[in-house]
C-alpha cells in the first residue's frame, strides 16, 4: 500500500520512475527500488524539489512552526532542527499533509533498532562502551537542539503544544523522537545508518 501510494503521488506531481523499475517492500529492506529487467542507460528516477522535504519547502507558506523558526537558524537553531518540526508538523496533519503518502513510506518508530532507541534494559549491555557515550551525547544534543526551538516559539507567543514531547527525562526515545534518525535514512540506506 504504502508503495503505490507512494508511486502515485511522485508521479502525479512531476516525479518519474523508470518503467522496469519498481519500488518495492519487504521486511530486511523496508521500502526501496528493485530493477525488474536490465535498465540501460537515462533516468531511474526523478524527483521536483517541490517533492523534497527541503527547508526551503518547509518555509515556504510561512504558517508553520518551522517557518517562525527559520528567522533564528544558525543563532540558536539548526537547519536540521527545522526540518525535524517541519516532519513532525507534517506528520501530525496525517492525510491533510501534502506529504502524506512520503511520510507513510518512511520507517515506524519500532522499526528503528539503532542504540539511540533502545530503552534502559537494553542501554545496559552498553555501559562501559564508548557507544553508551556516545548515545547519551547524541540524545542530549537533540533534547537541547529541540528545547531550544521549543523556548524560541514560546518567546514568539506561538503555540506549540503539539510538538512538545522529546526524548524523555531519563533519556530514552519516546514516540514520535525518531524522525531525527528517519531524517537521516532519506539521506543513506538503512544499512549505511545501522
Amino acid at each position: 500500500m504504502a508503495a503505490s501510494d507512494l508511486l502515485e503521488w511522485l508521479t502525479t506531481n512531476g516525479g518519474y520512475l523508470h518503467p522496469e523499475v519498481a519500488i518495492a517492500e519487504d521486511v530486511e529492506n523496508g521500502l526501496h527500488f528493485k530493477a525488474q529487467a536490465d535498465v540501460h542507460g537515462g533516468d531511474i528516477c526523478r524527483c521536483p524539489t517541490s517533492l523534497s522535504m527541503s527547508i526551503l519547502n518547509a518555509t515556504s507558506d510561512g504558517n508553520t512552526l518551522a517557518a517562525h523558526l527559520l528567522k533564528y537558524r544558525d543563532k540558536h537553531i539548526t537547519i536540521q532542527t527545522i526540518s525535524y518540526v517541519f516532519l513532525v508538523e507534517q506528520r501530525l496533519l496525517e492525510d491533510e499533509s501534502f506529504w502524506s503518502p512520503y511520510i507513510r513510506s518512511l520507517p515506524k518508530e519500532d522499526d528503528l533498532t539503532l542504540p539511540l532507541y533502545f530503552d534502559a534494559d537494553e542501554m545496559q549491555w552498553l555501559e562501559g562502551t564508548n557507544l553508551h557515550r556516545a548515545v547519551e551525547e547524541r540524545r542530549k544534543q537533540w533534547r537541547d537542539d529541540w528545547q531550544k526551538a521549543l523556548n524560541v516559539l514560546e518567546r514568539q507567543g506561538l503555540e506549540y503544544s503539539k510538538i512538545s514531547w522529546y526524548v524523555n527525562d531519563s533519556g530514552y526515545a519516546d514516540g514520535h523522537d525518531c524522525w531525527n534518525t528517519i531524517l537521516l535514512k532519506q539521506r543513506f540506506s538503512s544499512d549505511t545508518a545501522r
